[in-house]
């Protein structure tokens, strides 16, 4: 039985180099939260996580055209937190028969992931832009990273044999390891504008000025005569 359930997601998308990216993520351990995972494993390694993210930001500077079946290695969801005693591993069985366990963790953790920014046009013909759409669907239009955190939180109570009412979960360790990720993120970005269709579209994207100054070259731009 989980030892929760969640309701909604509160979801912060950024773009920033993977340096500013690596100096957000400092004392902050890399974790698989969403798989198997061999017996005995701990935490994988942010180094190599990062050396993803940077041949990830090089390919989109270089206005390269991600397509999912040569890039997904690259396009990789990560659990992040600061303190990997809440991250524990248990469950123990079999899976392509080697034996795995999977998280079984206190509370969720912090979730990265890449986004995309997708033009759709609505039934007046205006461009409207979204980050919702699947990056493994439309690996093309990945701009960059989004965190993401549950906004409400139910807990198994053994006692009673269910779930307790849904919850804040703002009194999470784990959500302070979120407001911490989106502080540093917030300091050194801002908001996304965007000249779409000759007008100036504001985005909920954050971007540094390091990143703004690469992004000019990105595909998704280039193709679809958005501006910054």
């Amino acid at each position: 039985m989980a030892k929760w359930l969640v309701s909604g997601w509160t979801i912060y998308p950024f773009l920033v180099t993977p340096e500013e990216w690596a100096r957000c993520l400092a004392g902050f351990h890399c974790v698989i939260h969403n798989a198997h995972v061999p017996q005995g494993y701990r935490e994988s390694s942010r180094e190599a996580y990062l050396d993803l993210c940077r041949k990830l930001f090089g390919l989109l500077a270089a206005g390269e055209k991600l397509v999912w079946k040569t890039h997904y290695p690259l396009l990789e969801t990560q659990g992040l937190t600061t303190d990997l005693g809440r991250c524990r591993y248990g469950h123990p069985h079999q899976y392509q028969g080697e034996p795995r366990q999977r998280a079984d963790f206190d509370e969720p953790c912090v979730s990265a992931a890449p986004f995309t920014l997708t033009p759709l046009r609505d039934k007046n013909g205006k461009t409207v832009l979204s980050t919702r759409i699947s990056y493994s669907q439309y690996p093309e239009n990945v701009l960059g990273w989004e965190i993401s955190y549950p906004k409400k939180i139910q807990f198994w109570d053994p006692g009673a044999g269910d779930y307790g009412p849904l919850r804040s979960v703002e009194g999470l360790d784990a959500y302070q390891d979120f407001l911490l990720l989106k502080g540093r993120i917030q300091a050194i970005t801002r908001p996304l504008a965007l000249s779409v269709d000759g007008r100036e579209v504001r985005t909920r994207v954050r971007i540094s000025e390091a990143a703004q100054a690469a992004a000019g070259g990105f595909r998704l731009f280039q193709q679809e005569g958005i501006s910054l």
